[in-house]
């Protein structure tokens, strides 16, 4: 949402300050999203934790993580028209850290749960690379 505020200040004497604030959605007719990536959003309820343990995930306790994944990871991005002479783009994969409970497998104790950090997909980057020639 993009928050447009307006100020009108009248110098005459005996009048007020004029403020308007409107808020628009990238949705609105005001604005068209063109998305320089593709990605592709799930919600994903992971199971196993490689071999630390497993991930607490049944009828009782869900952990769900949104994520979103380059479809063109390390492509150029769709910008456009042209970019500046010694400049190229690309689509990047970026994470987030999140953090699940998991029963611990490297314990004696049945009932130890810890939590436990895992990176996971969280959205697709557009960057610009300067290129560099070699002399």
């Amino acid at each position: 949402m993009i928050k447009l505020l307006i100020l009108i200040f009248v110098a005459s004497p005996g009048l007020a300050i004029l403020t308007e604030e409107a808020q628009i959605t990238p949705n609105s007719s005001v604005f068209e999203e063109i998305p320089l990536c593709s990605s592709v959003q799930r919600i994903i309820y992971p199971k196993t934790a490689a071999t630390i343990g497993f991930v607490v995930n049944d009828e009782e306790y869900r952990q769900g993580i949104k994520t979103e994944s380059c479809v063109n990871q390390n492509s150029p991005c769709n910008i456009p028209g042209s970019l500046p002479t010694g400049y190229s783009s690309s689509c990047v994969q970026r994470f987030t850290m999140v953090t699940l409970m998991i029963l611990n497998r490297n314990t004696t104790d049945k009932r130890s749960f810890i939590p436990k950090s895992f990176n996971f997909p969280s959205y697709c980057s557009c960057v610009l690379i300067k290129l560099t020639t070699l002399i």
